[in-house]
């Protein structure tokens, strides 16, 4: 390690999506069970943890203890429900960031990530290839090897990351019929009761990321301002709550949708942009780190920001 230009972190947000023993996990969401219980020892050990809310206000008044850590969970995963129990073992709060399309309904919610992972990567799944139907025309992607699957599974990932939710439902048809056919075993969000149940933990607190997912700054003003408004009224309609939090799917904003943000009521929002919370941070975009998005351990990721030093 090398000493920074930069004294060290007082303040970090910590970002995880799932806790859970999943491959394959192309785009570095999971943290294991047996990982996370070992870094909420050594945070409950070593560190101030924190409601999120108080840590970004003790850091904008440049009033943060030592080591000052917040918990943040993104997309509600239903694997963060036995995460939370570990962390009510340590008193440590979180925030737990959740989507609320077709929160309502009885049958399982699957991400469009998660379907189109398992049926790209999976040998043997969609045959020796697959055809899309974009919005600039339909595409054969082929699957038989292992470097076509992940050139294919790059390339659909990308071009349906901007659409809006209709029309990539529309272009995943193919693959949601082959889920629809042979019924794997894909991880889901956690339901409207889950997250009513989860809610009553007094250590946790539910933040907003809009209804569907959407990459929000490649959609109109109004798409933006819908996205958000409909999880707002979703969200405090289920749980008889206020809620001012928000995490930006993708990490993905503009000041355009921090401004639309602001004005529905929301006053802290998160990132997934690498940095700390000090006195200079903009409320209306924290930047996070993301726990599982890198092979550093958690001590040295934090020891790193702490002490400011960066890896040689």
């Amino acid at each position: 390690m090398r000493p920074s230009t930069s004294r060290g972190a007082r303040g970090i947000v910590l970002l995880y999506h799932r806790v859970a023993d999943s491959l394959p996990d192309s785009h570095g969401l999971c943290v294991s069970p047996r990982s996370f219980a070992t870094q909420a020892a050594y945070i409950a050990a070593t560190c101030q943890a924190m409601r999120l809310e108080q840590l970004i206000e003790g850091g904008l008044a440049d009033d943060l203890p030592s080591r000052a850590v917040a918990m943040t969970f993104d997309d509600g995963y239903q694997d963060s429900l036995a995460a939370f129990e570990i962390l009510a073992g340590f008193d440590i709060p979180a925030t737990l960031f959740m989507t609320s399309a077709q929160l309502d309904r009885p049958e399982a919610f699957h991400y469009w990530w998660d379907v189109l992972e398992w049926a790209v990567l999976t040998p043997g799944v969609a045959g020796g290839d697959i055809r899309i139907q974009l919005p600039d025309g339909a595409q054969t992607f082929q699957l038989g090897s292992k470097s076509d699957r992940a050139t294919a599974h790059r390339a659909l990932h990308s071009a349906l990351l901007p659409l809006d939710a209709d029309a990539r439902d529309h272009a995943m048809a193919p693959v949601y019929e082959l889920r629809e056919t042979l019924r794997p075993s894909l991880p889901r969000r956690m339901s409207g009761r889950e997250l009513r149940e989860a809610a009553l933990n007094p250590g946790i607190e539910v933040g907003l990321h809009t209804e569907h997912h959407l990459f929000l700054p490649a959609h109109p003003a109004a798409r933006q301002q819908r996205e958000v408004a409909s999880n707002l009224d979703a969200l405090e309609g289920l749980l008889g709550v206020g809620i001012s939090t928000l995490a930006y799917p993708f990490g993905a904003w503009a000041p355009e949708t921090a401004d639309i943000a602001a004005a529905l009521g929301v006053t802290l929002a998160v990132t997934t942009a690498y940095g700390s919370v000090g006195g200079q941070t903009d409320r209306l975009s924290v930047p996070r780190v993301d726990v599982a998005a890198t092979t550093a351990s958690l001590e040295e990721q934090l020891g790193s920001l702490f002490t400011g030093t960066v890896p040689d």
